[in-house]
This record gives C-alpha cells, sequence and structure tokens, in this order.
C-alpha cells in the first residue's frame, strides 16, 4: 500500500534517496509530489530517526537563493534541514507549496563533506537504495522528482 495522490497532497512527508554519486538526499515533500519509487510502496520506514541520530561529520552551506532575507530566521526555519546537512546529507524542501503539480523542490542546505552510503549500515541501505537520482547531488540547486526513479 503506497501514498495516495490525495495523502501525497495533504502531508509532509519525509523521504531519502541515493545519487549517481553514491551520497545521500533528504527531501520534505511539503505536500508536493513523490517519486514513484516511494508513493507505489509501503515506504513508511523511519530513516528519518536512523539519520537525526547520526554525529555531525560536516560543515553546511545554506542556499543563498533562498528568498528568506534574515539571517536569524533562515536558521530558525530550516535548522532541521541545517542539523541533516551537518550530518552529510543535501536537503531538499518544496517552495512552491499550492502546486502539486510542480515537482521541483529547491536545495535548501548542502553539506561540505556528503555522507556516503558505504558509510551506513546494510540494513537502511536496503531501504535507502530504493530510491535513485541519476545526477550528482553536488551539482544541482533543484530537484525534480520526475528524473528520480
Amino acid at each position: 500500500m503506497g501514498f495516495s495522490l490525495i495523502e501525497q497532497e495533504t502531508s509532509d512527508i519525509d523521504w531519502f534517496f541515493v545519487d549517481a554519486n553514491n551520497e545521500i538526499g533528504f527531501v520534505a515533500s511539503g505536500g508536493g509530489k513523490l517519486p514513484n519509487s516511494i508513493a507505489d510502496k509501503d515506504y513508511r520506514y523511519d530513516l528519518g530517526s536512523y539519520f537525526r541520530g547520526l554525529s555531525d561529520t560536516s560543515n553546511y552551506e545554506l542556499n543563498n537563493d533562498l528568498v528568506i532575507v534574515d539571517q536569524t530566521e533562515k536558521l530558525k526555519q530550516y535548522s532541521d534541514f541545517i542539523s541533516l546537512a551537518k550530518k552529510g546529507l543535501y536537503c531538499f524542501d518544496k517552495t512552491d507549496l499550492n502546486n502539486f503539480d510542480d515537482t521541483r523542490y529547491d536545495l535548501i542546505v548542502k553539506p561540505d563533506k556528503g555522507l556516503k552510503v558505504e558509510d551506513i549500515p546494510n540494513d537502511i541501505l536496503k531501504i535507502l537504495s530504493i530510491t535513485k537520482l541519476k545526477l550528482n547531488l553536488n551539482k544541482i540547486r533543484e530537484l525534480d522528482v520526475s528524473l528520480i526513479d
């Protein structure tokens, strides 16, 4: 049993994926469209607890193109994303919240040193590797769900 279109559109679902460079991305769906690899399956795993429990291993860089001008407000609003970037994850969020058909997510924050799949246990990797991006996260500022398997 996967996620219905109504669930996708009305929920903020955390999901994770692996890129072509074996680095890991995190997305807060914000009511946005999920990739088929997650929407069509029973993807109700709590990978977030695993990743949030890791030690900090990286510095981070906030996306300066975000519309929030005040740096203090930006740090407050994106504290969860920053925390995950410190663990090595590239973090994306839905910024066009009223348009479900818009499959784009914007980069919020990226790590200086990305977490690699070889650094995580096999049971987590088995779940994580369901969802793959054929691009390198370190080269993009926008993620399009239609490009994810």
